[in-house]
């Protein structure tokens, strides 16, 4: 394989354990994604620009970022599982601070990481092996919407900037991103005409029960606090709504 360049970032796992032997798929020399130095709740994605793909890519670094970012949400899908960007979500509040000294303090506070509550478990060869399968998948989607909302659900989950924390607004991303997947791939809409009765009968065609339809639009209409996060965290456990 002729590579021209490698674009490299780290993955961290909030709802996984983590061990090398699993990622075995994706740790040989062929892969243009491949994953590296593993731990245990953290690895490295490598993804490969050939120099074929560099003459036709006409956004050099889009590329990396397109094919990374698609394997991440890809993995969350196969594992039911919260993975994300090591580093990221870096936003700084500023201030100038003067006491009673007179004297002029710069004062800097930064974005923190917040985990979602969640039992993490093994990470499982099988579930690496899916998200291969779902990888070319998205890679094959020419609508981003999908993409582009789970990915901004990802980042919610795991942002927090001084005493305020995203995942009420995770919610309604995995929300809007599932509703394109139903209206899209299952009821082959361009849009919703009932969205309550329409996501309803989606449901039902991908054989979910009807106990988790009715919840799901319940929560969907409350949309707040506490309910939204309790969706979320019932979907973490096994019925990840994307999936």
């Amino acid at each position: 394989m002729d590579v021209y360049s490698r674009f490299i970032t780290e993955i961290r796992s909030y709802s996984h354990t983590l061990r090398e032997s699993v990622f075995a798929v994706l740790m040989s020399e062929e892969p243009l994604v491949r994953v590296l130095d593993v731990r245990d709740d953290r690895f490295k994605v490598e993804v490969r620009m050939t120099q074929e793909i560099k003459e036709i890519s006409k956004d050099y670094f889009g590329y990396g970022f397109l094919i990374s970012s698609n394997f991440l949400v890809a993995l969350n899908i196969a594992a039911l599982g919260h993975f994300t960007w090591a580093v990221g979500n870096r936003m700084f509040w500023h201030c100038e601070h003067i006491g009673p000294s007179g004297r002029v303090e710069q004062i800097l506070m930064n974005s923190q990481e917040v985990s979602f509550p969640i039992e993490k478990r093994p990470l499982t060869e099988d579930e690496v092996r899916n998200s291969v399968i779902i990888l070319g998948s998205l890679l094959r989607e020419s609508e981003l919407d999908f993409r582009r909302e789970y990915l901004k659900g990802i980042i919610h989950l795991n942002a927090g900037f001084g005493d305020l924390v995203f995942h009420r607004e995770a919610f309604a991303n995995f929300y809007r991103s599932f509703e394109y997947f139903i209206t899209s791939r299952v009821l082959k809409k361009k849009k919703l005409a009932n969205e309550v009765k329409d996501l309803k009968e989606g449901i039902r065609l991908l054989g979910l029960p009807e106990k988790f339809t009715d919840e799901f639009i319940v929560q969907k209409e409350i949309g707040t606090g506490h309910a939204c996060a309790a969706v979320t965290e019932r979907d973490r456990s096994g019925r990840r709504l994307e999936s």
